[in-house]
């Protein structure tokens, strides 16, 4: 994915098979990827609201992980949001927790869903509205475009940018 002034990096997640060590798993994917870009001394920050940021970094840091994968993107003045994930039947069966009425009409396969899940969640992290309902988030596929649409929201637009490779899409939002 190319996308102006953003840098993204990706690290494999290790998959213990003890489940509980998986969290940890993906921190260390994470901090791998933070200390490769800023340096070995970086030390990774969270607000209250849990969005990261790295100690001595002006510009803005983003994080995902799934089953596998960790995804890190920064870009120097915007704030942006990524997500990264695999395919999975329960977006089938959670969809309604996401979409709207139009949305679940419009978005129907697995791979459908897969990118509306990341999309949303890309925006949900970019917005920073702690609490944002997913269903206010309206997706546009044909423009790459979403819009926050909550009542009490402020009207907000982003460009989305998203790939999928070797299992995985990814999601990048960033402010219109």
């Amino acid at each position: 994915m190319n996308i102006p002034d953003i840098t993204i990096d990706y690290a494999p997640v290790a998959q213990p098979a003890d489940r509980s060590l998986r969290r940890q798993a993906e921190h260390d994917s994470v901090m791998r990827l933070i200390r490769t870009h800023f340096g070995d001394d970086a030390v990774l920050l969270h607000d209250d609201a849990g969005a990261p940021s790295v100690d001595g970094y002006d510009g803005h840091v983003s994080i995902s992980h799934c089953r596998g994968m960790a995804a890190v993107a920064t870009h120097p003045r915007l704030r942006i949001g990524i997500d990264i994930e695999t395919e999975r039947t329960q977006l089938l069966r959670i969809r309604n927790r996401y979409l709207t009425a139009t949305e679940a009409a419009e978005f129907r396969s697995i791979r459908q869903l897969l990118w509306a899940w990341t999309a949303k969640e890309a925006v949900y992290k970019a917005a920073g509205i702690e609490g944002l309902p997913l269903t206010s988030i309206a997706l546009d596929h044909a423009s790459m475009t979403a819009e926050l649409t909550g009542a009490d929201v402020e009207k907000r637009r982003f460009h989305l940018y998203s790939a999928f490779s070797d299992n995985f899409m990814t999601t990048v939002a960033v402010p219109l």
